[in-house]
């Protein structure tokens, strides 16, 4: 029987946000996990980061992010992003707006710090989970109205915020117990990462440095491995091979220079460790399956089913 590791939720909040007409909120999210259910509405999801395309977030549906830098929440992606960034604004039942407008939203959000336990930097960097899949939303739902009665009642009730803690500890296993059964074929010993230092280590300098000459043998050498048993282990724990975790994670930095359209083809190529522009353009070409001027023209806002993206491989990546 699996075992997690010790997961404790110190230090976490929880509330609900009402959204009316036309909306539009930008931050960073890098320092926490956050967990939002859409319990009437729906809104759009993008983090530009980590998540190729607008995910559709539909009544009902719970969004999990754990890191990945900068987020973009809005009730339609014709809706423009306005300059400079808007956090929600989480409340209360009762401290909260009425719903006036003629489009309404309300979300449920939960967050805590990355570091309050082992298991977090072990999730993907964002999930989304469809209202289909019942076994997991009616948990979540039914931990959620218990948090939300101990938030919004009398404050001097007994161990009021533990009940609460521990509310939010049971939803984290339940997230963890979707993750698993969703990755059960790509990674079957997921969680086990997350209590790997050693290789948790080698993602993060992945992903902090990817324009560096990097290959399994320094890889080995920085976290203090061999390099068939790094390697062995590499992909046992996180579902792929070093070499493919680099690339994939230059792929999704370029793709967003691209998307952005700052800097030169070439520039770009220079950033995440191509010194050949022909050599990048023929990798993201057979990564993307179009050239990078092609991509750039169409911007690439397609909408992915996210249903089917969450247990991609490129949904693996550790904070």
């Amino acid at each position: 029987m699996l075992e997690l590791p010790e997961i404790t939720m110190d230090g976490s909040f929880h509330g609900v946000v009402e959204l009316n007409d036309s909306w539009c909120k930008r931050f960073d999210g890098d320092d926490f996990a956050q967990f939002v259910i859409v319990q009437r509405g729906e809104c759009c999801f993008e983090m530009p980061d980590n998540c190729e395309g607008v995910v559709h977030v539909s009544e009902g549906a719970v969004l999990v992010t754990v890191g990945g830098g900068a987020q973009i929440w809005r009730d339609s992606s014709d809706t423009a992003i306005p300059d400079g960034d808007q956090d929600f604004e989480v409340a209360w039942p009762e401290e909260t707006p009425k719903a006036c407008g003629r489009k309404y939203t309300r979300l449920f959000i939960g967050r805590s710090p990355r570091s309050v336990n082992k298991l977090l930097p072990a999730f993907p960097k964002w999930m989304y989970i469809p209202p289909k899949e019942t076994e997991t939303i009616e948990r979540l739902k039914l931990v959620m109205e218990m948090i939300e009665l101990e938030s919004s009642g009398d404050e001097c009730a007994m161990e009021r915020q533990g009940v609460i803690r521990r509310l939010s500890e049971v939803g984290t296993v339940i997230l963890a117990r979707h993750v698993k059964e969703t990755l059960a074929n790509q990674n079957p010993r997921w969680p086990e990462m997350a209590v790997d230092s050693q290789i948790m280590r080698a993602l993060k300098m992945i992903e902090s440095e990817p324009a560096r000459d990097w290959t399994v043998e320094t890889l080995a050498s920085e976290v203090g491995m061999g390099r068939s048993t790094f390697a062995l282990r590499f992909r046992q724990l996180v579902g792929d091979t070093p070499v493919n975790a680099l690339n994939r994670i230059r792929m999704l930095r370029a793709a967003k220079a691209i998307r952005d359209g700052q800097k030169s083809i070439s520039l770009i190529a220079q950033s995440i460790g191509y010194s050949s522009e022909p050599a990048f353009i023929k990798a993201f070409a057979r990564y993307f399956g179009a050239p990078p001027g092609r991509y750039r023209a169409s911007n690439c806002r397609g909408v992915p089913d996210p249903a089917k993206d969450m247990p991609a491989r490129e949904n693996m990546r550790t904070n």
